[in-house]
C-alpha cells in the first residue's frame, strides 16, 4: 500500500476517516483485531473531526485552524501505524476489504518482459524525393501496436548491388519508436536498389528475431 492513500485535503480526509471507520469496525472479528487495538484510531479520529468543524465555523481564527492541522495530522499518524501493525499483511484482510477500507491494492511483483519473441512486418513506399517511407507493424497482433514491454524497432538497411546472404550484409543501423520511420537520401543514390530489415527491441534492450528482408528503390 503506498503512502498516498489518505488524501491531502481536509475535508477529503475527514470523509475518508469516516469511511475507513464504517467499514473497519464491522469486519473487526473478520480481520482478528480486538476492538480495544482501536482506541487510540478512533480517539484520534474524533478529536481530528471535532477540531475540523471548529475551523470550518465562520468566527474561526489562526488558532483553530492550526489545531485542526496537529489534529488532522496526530490522526493520520495513528491511522498509518494501525494499519502498518494491522492490516498491511493481514492475510485475513483480502484485495476487496482493503479498496473498501480506502487503502491502495498493493503492487504485485511484475515478472521482467522477456527479449520480444515476434517481429515487425515492414512495408515501404516513396515518401517524396530521396525518401522511403517504412511502415511497420507485429507480425501477430491484429492491432498497429508495438508488443507489450517492446521500446522500439530496429531498422537495418544498406544500398546494394545484389540481394545480402546474411542480415550482416545490411551494414546500416536506426532506431525507430513510432511507425511509419523515414529514410534520407543524397541525390546521387535515387534509383538504386535499398534493402531493409526490422527487429524489436525491449525496454531492457534485449531483441528480437530480424523480420523478412524487403527492398525498394530509392525514388
Amino acid at each position: 500500500m503506498k503512502k498516498d492513500y489518505i488524501p491531502h485535503s481536509f475535508n477529503a480526509t475527514i470523509t475518508w476517516m469516516i469511511n475507513f471507520l464504517a467499514y473497519l469496525i464491522p469486519n473487526l472479528q473478520k480481520f482478528g483485531i480486538s476492538e480495544d487495538k482501536l482506541t487510540v484510531v478512533r480517539t484520534q479520529i474524533d478529536l481530528c473531526k471535532a477540531a475540523h468543524e471548529k475551523a470550518e465555523h465562520p468566527n474561526a481564527g489562526k488558532a483553530d485552524r492550526l489545531d485542526r492541522r496537529e489534529k488532522v495530522n496526530n490522526a493520520i499518524k495513528a491511522i498509518r501505524a494501525f494499519v502498518n501493525e494491522h492490516l498491511r499483511y493481514n492475510s485475513a484482510v483480502e484485495s476487496d476489504d482493503k479498496v473498501l477500507l480506502g487503502l491502495h491494492v498493493p503492487d504485485t511483483i511484475h515478472t521482467p518482459v522477456g527479449a520480444p519473441e515476434t517481429w515487425p512486418v515492414a512495408t515501404v513506399r516513396d515518401a517524396g524525393p530521396r525518401r522511403v517511407r517504412i511502415d511497420y507493424h507485429d507480425s501477430v497482433l491484429v492491432s498497429r501496436a508495438k508488443p507489450y514491454g517492446v521500446h522500439g524497432a530496429e531498422i537495418r538497411h544498406a544500398l546494394l548491388d545484389s540481394a545480402p546472404k546474411t542480415i550482416d550484409d545490411i551494414v546500416h543501423s536506426d532506431y525507430s519508436t513510432r511507425s511509419p520511420h523515414i529514410l534520407s537520401f543524397d541525390e546521387n543514390v535515387r534509383g538504386k536498389t535499398i534493402y531493409l530489415c526490422l527487429r524489436w527491441e525491449n525496454n531492457r534492450g534485449e531483441k528480437g528475431p530480424w523480420g523478412e528482408i524487403v527492398k525498394t528503390t530509392v525514388p
